[in-house]
């Protein structure tokens, strides 16, 4: 694979995010196992529990491989690559359909810039249908806008 090296760093790094290209982490993730891949750098200055389990004593950081992936049965696929998109580059999709899974993947990896997104996003989700249920109630045309 060619990497762009005239880009920012940022942009640089989002092109390694589930790329299996020197990947030295690898993951079984969801409920169908779906490979995905990681660096183990990245990833252990970017999560204190990757830190642990990538660097500690535990099995996963001795036996890891491509034939040993790393099981994350708790966390769908979608959710997880918005965990490596989050650890990589600092920015994560947050939509309806992922932001209770997004908070506790969030929290298992002791995310806490990640939580804030998740509040922000909730809240002004929550403000926003509360909004939406008082202009209707009141007739409000204007609020509802």
């Amino acid at each position: 694979m060619a990497f762009q090296h005239d880009i920012p760093l940022a942009v640089r790094l989002s092109q390694l995010v589930n790329n299996e290209f020197t990947a030295d982490v690898f993951f079984e993730v969801g409920s169908y196992h779906r490979p995905m891949y990681g660096h183990r750098n990245i990833l252990s200055v970017g999560s204190p529990v990757f830190n642990a389990q990538l660097n500690g004593d535990f099995a996963d950081a001795k036996r890891n491989s491509l034939l040993n992936p790393i099981a994350e049965k708790d966390v769908e696929e979608d959710v997880f690559l918005q965990i490596l998109r989050f650890i990589y580059c600092e920015n994560a999709v947050v939509n309806q359909q992922n932001v209770v899974d997004l908070y506790y993947a969030s929290q298992k990896y002791l995310l806490d810039n990640l939580s804030k997104i998740w509040r922000t996003f909730f809240t002004a989700s929550c403000v926003a249908k509360m909004w939406l249920r008082y202009s209707t109630l009141i007739a409000s045309t204007s609020l509802r806008r």
